[in-house]
């Protein structure tokens, strides 16, 4: 006889998961999963701010892996990452926006379907660029200063001082000039050949004598396009993203080795523009290399001369007069050649410029750039000349 089946127990195989187990919201979820980046980012920001010595620990114990890890990878290639990086990124950027409003007047998905996706991905790709900033290099601004770190005492310093700084320079520009190769075809300075890795070897050679400085040192790129920093009036550019340390190929070349070694310095963590403007000084400086020597002195001179020129122009005058015809050749041609790009492009870069500055704590913005002239004459008294 067959087995009559049981009303109860079919039933129960017949049953369906609880609702509850069915996400109420799933856009919701993912656009807070998208949000991870952005909040970690805000998180690191706030800390490095509130805590120097969480900022001091990560700039000396993880930034140096941050360094070698992407220093070493991208290294090797002829050519800027970052900045094809950019490219790529203004292109995604646009082409983005164009899609989503395409969609939008074509209405090919619902609201809720086209838009949010839309959104998370901007949202994702913003907090992932914060918060590989930060990681970079953005915690670092908050680290001790490079003055601190080597001990050197910035005080009020007289007119004296100033005036003795600036002759010294004026003196050593004349010395490395005159030991600097120059175009025959232009009369400029000549950087020559593998400016690149000869930067490299000045940085690392700074390590010697200050241990803070010590480290893996990449050779610094052209920037393609230097077209596009001319009309910012940007000289140079470090990207915490790659580790690269660019320059401005289109300037008088006599900017090429200071710039270098300035962005070099961010390697070790010393983001404050001040710091590294000190930085690069003594790398040019310590350095055995005629053309970095030359580059060194001469935009310590231009900004020690510009700070005795607003307090002394007769004590300028005299000083300036120092300076060999090829140096004032240089600097003429630099002149001339910065004039060129004076636009209002230039002028919001500098705004733009002065408030990322103030958001990472250097309350003076560009200001900030003159501070050199403290710490050289501390410099130079620490060493008796002056």
């Amino acid at each position: 006889m067959a087995k009559k089946t049981d009303p109860k127990v079919k039933g129960r195989s017949r049953a369906r998961k609880p609702a509850e187990e069915t996400p109420k919201n799933p856009e919701l979820v993912k656009l807070l999963l998208s949000l991870i980046p952005l909040v970690l980012a805000g998180l690191l920001y706030l800390l490095a701010h509130a805590s120097r010595p969480f900022a001091e620990w990560y700039a000396t114990a993880l930034y140096p892996l941050w360094v070698g890890l992407f220093g070493r990878l991208f290294s090797w290639l002829p050519f800027s990452v970052s900045e094809i990086l950019l490219y790529l990124l203004v292109f995604w950027v646009i082409f983005g926006i164009v899609r989503a409003i395409v969609r939008l007047v074509k209405n090919e998905k619902p609201f809720n379907k086209g838009f949010m996706p839309w959104l998370r991905s901007w949202i994702l790709l913003i907090g992932c660029v914060a918060l590989a900033f930060m990681l970079g290099g953005g915690i670092n601004y908050n680290r001790a200063p490079f003055s601190e770190v080597a001990a050197f005492s910035t005080e009020n310093s007289s007119k004296e001082d100033l005036y003795a700084l600036t002759k010294q320079l004026a003196e050593s520009v004349k010395h490395w000039s005159g030991l600097t190769e120059r175009d025959d075809r232009t009369g400029l300075c000549l950087a020559g050949e593998d400016m690149e890795g000869r930067a490299a070897a000045a940085m690392e050679k700074l390590g010697e004598v200050y241990p803070s400085m010590k480290g893996y040192y990449p050779k610094p790129k052209r920037v393609f396009w230097s077209d596009f920093l001319s009309y910012q009036h940007i000289s140079g550019v470090f990207s915490p993203f790659t580790v690269e340390a660019h320059y401005n190929k289109a300037m008088v070349p006599y900017n090429y080795g200071f710039t270098v070694c300035h962005e070099l310095s961010h390697l070790r963590g010393f983001m404050r523009e001040d710091e590294a403007n000190f930085i690069a000084f003594l790398g040019c400086t310590n350095s055995s290399d005629a053309y970095f020597n030359y580059s060194g002195y001469l935009l310590g001179f231009i900004y020690a001369s510009n700070a005795l020129y607003a307090e002394d122009r007769d004590l300028w005058r005299e000083v300036y007069a120092i300076l060999p015809e090829e140096a004032v050749y240089d600097l003429n041609q630099n002149s001339e050649f910065w004039a060129r790009y004076e636009t209002k492009v230039a002028e919001v870069a500098g705004q733009v410029n002065d408030t990322y500055l103030k958001a990472n704590g250097q309350e003076t913005g560009v200001k900030s750039y003159g501070h050199i002239v403290d710490l050289l004459i501390a410099y130079y008294k620490s060493q008796g000349k002056i």
